[in-house]
């Protein structure tokens, strides 16, 4: 005789089957998915030493849609050294070596269209060299630096920063605000001047072991922190209602990690070799470190782009330089930070301000300026 007891747990059981096959089906599918991101399709490829490189050799063309829902056509490559441009190694013109995260990565943006592709047109007398690769901090940039440097030569080394360096370079900092980590191992300098490898807080536990529970997670956030949303000329934010306690001193720390590796950058680089900074976008109170690490490290900081940008962007009520997540930048952005870059650069590559000497108006000074009036079809859809 089945008891009312049996009944029950058999009714659990049964309703338990499906929906662990249902789950079980999900993580599968999640890691089918997580294993094709890992095929020749992929950007990226694992490192042992800087955690992750770009992948050489890499030919890539399609059809992107940006945040104005407008669609592009482009061929992406990386040549076998990982680079989006390669410049040629005999010549005599002056050399610029282009470093730098996702946004010099470029990811779904043609060759062509490339802010420095854009800046060799606009300055012929001089070669260029590019390398970037997306969720990089500043120290992963200066391992690359410290490898090509000898070979490349550069005149003019054109480093391309972002707000989340700060918390990419370091780990206090990234383990402090897990839902802006990278997926590592990430190599971090430490005060000892070693360098370890380190799992950020956001791929521990549950998170590393099952792709669905992080999923989850994922949305559950996204639901949650709605409220982080911005409109086109907002300020853009961090998580402001998730950052630690002690955000404001592990900043300063980071600042500091952050002009110690930027000089480390300088050295590596050589007393002729010309060093600008510049950064994406206006993060407060990233950026602000950001300027306090390039004032320490005494390298000049190009600090119009994203200013530009928003203001723009409020302007017309659109998010007119950017790719579908809102922050990285379309063909479009591309362009405004090539009209953005070419005065600076041009000054540097000057014959008087080869040796190091500061770049005047390196910053808002002179730069040109902005009025995007809206073509036939750029009214979101």
């Amino acid at each position: 005789m089945i008891t009312r007891r049996k009944r029950i747990a058999f009714t659990l059981v049964a309703s338990a089957i499906p929906l662990s096959l249902m789950v079980m089906g999900f993580e599968i599918s999640l890691r089918l998915k997580q294993s094709n991101a890992i095929s020749s399709e992929s950007r990226r490829i694992l490192d042992q030493k800087l955690g992750w490189l770009p992948r050489p050799g890499l030919v890539r063309e399609g059809d992107s849609l940006d945040a104005m829902n407008q669609t592009s056509h482009f061929r992406m490559t990386q040549d076998s050294h990982g680079f989006r441009r390669w410049g040629d190694l005999s010549t005599q013109k002056p050399r610029v070596f282009v470093i730098g995260d996702s946004y010099t990565q470029a990811d779904d943006i043609d060759d062509s269209k490339t802010y420095y592709a854009l800046l060799a047109d606009r300055l012929p007398d001089a070669e260029f060299w590019a390398f970037g690769c997306s969720g990089y901090g500043t120290f992963q940039q200066s391992m690359i630096l410290e490898k090509y440097a000898p070979e490349i030569r550069p005149d003019v080394l054109l480093i391309q920063l972002s707000s989340n360096d700060l918390i990419n370079n370091l780990m206090e900092l990234e383990d402090a605000m897990p839902f802006l980590s990278t997926p590592g191992p990430r190599p971090y300098l430490m005060d000892d001047g070693s360098v370890t490898n380190h799992f950020a807080t956001r791929n521990r536990g549950l998170r590393k072991l099952s792709y669905a529970y992080a999923s989850l997670s994922d949305r559950f956030e996204n639901l949650v922190y709605q409220s982080e949303n911005w409109l086109p000329g907002q300020p853009r934010n961090y998580g402001e209602h998730r950052k630690p306690d002690n955000m404001n001193e592990l900043l300063t720390k980071s600042a500091m990690k952050t002009a110690s590796i930027l000089q480390g950058m300088k050295q590596v680089a050589g007393p002729k070799t010309q060093v600008i900074a510049f950064y994406d976008e206006d993060v407060p109170p990233l950026t602000m470190a950001l300027k306090q690490a390039c004032e320490m490290a005494k390298i000049p900081l190009i600090s119009s782009i994203g200013q530009k940008m928003v203001e723009e962007e409020g302007r017309l009520g659109l998010f007119y330089y950017r790719t579908r997540d809102l922050w990285h930048w379309n063909d479009e952005g591309h362009k405004l930070v090539a009209e953005l870059l070419e005065t600076p650069l041009r000054q540097a590559l000057a014959p008087k301000n080869s040796g190091g000497d500061s770049i005047p108006n390196a910053n808002d000074i002179n730069q040109p300026a902005i009025a995007r009036d809206l073509k036939a079809g750029d009214q979101p859809r």
